[in-house]
């Protein structure tokens, strides 16, 4: 049974925000699945990259790096992570690099997560936005009860 579906639209202005997906659960769930998909993964273009990794390690060092050093940091990847909580508190946080996850919050649940049997309520899936280096990023989150 479908519970939730979101499209989620960011840019580079979202950088380090946390944006709560609200989803509601019914009584008598034996398992939570949510798929998460977000695109593009990388940035390629050599010469944004370049821009974002000076920009970065000038910040945390003081100076700049040569091209040389910069060039070897590319590909630049977008990060998202996501962590999910309960009427009943925190079930846990996936920090996984993957552009495609499911989270599945049941009798046995995914790595980062406590095993739990869903109990009716709202849930609150937080995504939080560690790094996006691509002009814009779009995310797909759907939720399904398995009764």
């Amino acid at each position: 049974m479908l519970l939730a579906k979101r499209k989620i639209h960011l840019t580079e202005d979202d950088n380090y925000r946390h944006i709560p997906v609200k989803i509601s659960v019914p009584s008598g769930v034996k398992k939570l699945v949510i798929a998460i998909r977000y695109s593009p993964k990388y940035e390629e273009n050599p010469s944004r990259c370049l821009r974002i990794i000076k920009q970065c390690i000038c910040a945390q060092t003081g100076s700049e790096p040569s091209d040389d050093e910069a060039m070897s940091y590319i590909p630049l990847a977008n990060h998202l992570s996501f962590s999910l909580d309960s009427p009943r508190g925190w079930l846990g946080t996936s920090h996984r690099h993957d552009y495609r996850q499911e989270i599945e919050i049941g009798e046995s649940s995914s790595a980062g997560f406590i095993d739990f049997i869903p109990c009716r309520g709202s849930y609150v899936l937080t995504v939080s936005v560690n790094a996006i280096v691509t002009p814009s990023l779009d995310v797909d989150i759907t939720a399904e009860a398995i009764q």
